[in-house]
């Protein structure tokens, strides 16, 4: 067991968000970056629609929801969650090639981080 700055003990359910949850939000600052510079193009979404964007923001509060979780567990992961959800949602739907490895692919860094940020909010 570790000890955080204030000197308590921090669980391994802990330990393991804080890893997970960077590794989810550099993947997530990724697919931001790729989505500015190159469009979605690439993630078989076609134009820059409605859809588009609506992704593109919900990749947004994802991140946000995931840098948020590092203060507070439970309400940054149900963001992060919920927006994965979304996200994988809205794959399935205006996808065109391989919809659902596309929304595999791109809402489980923000689903299963959330997850565990959500779980181990719950657990203090």
């Amino acid at each position: 067991m570790a000890l955080n700055h204030r000197g308590q003990g921090v669980s391994n359910l802990q330990l393991t968000c804080k890893a997970v949850g960077f590794l989810a939000l550099l993947t997530a600052l990724l697919y931001i970056r790729a989505g500015l510079v190159e469009g979605f193009a690439f993630a078989g979404l076609g134009s820059a629609g409605t859809s588009v964007w609506l992704i593109f923001a919900l990749m947004v509060a994802g991140a946000v929801g995931l840098f948020m979780a590092w203060w507070n567990e439970r309400a940054g992961g149900a963001v992060a969650l919920a927006s994965g959800i979304l996200i994988a949602v809205l794959f399935l739907v205006f996808a065109t090639d391989n919809a659902l490895l596309a929304a595999a692919a791109y809402s489980s860094p923000f689903i299963i981080a959330g997850f565990l940020f959500y779980m181990a909010g719950c657990r203090r």
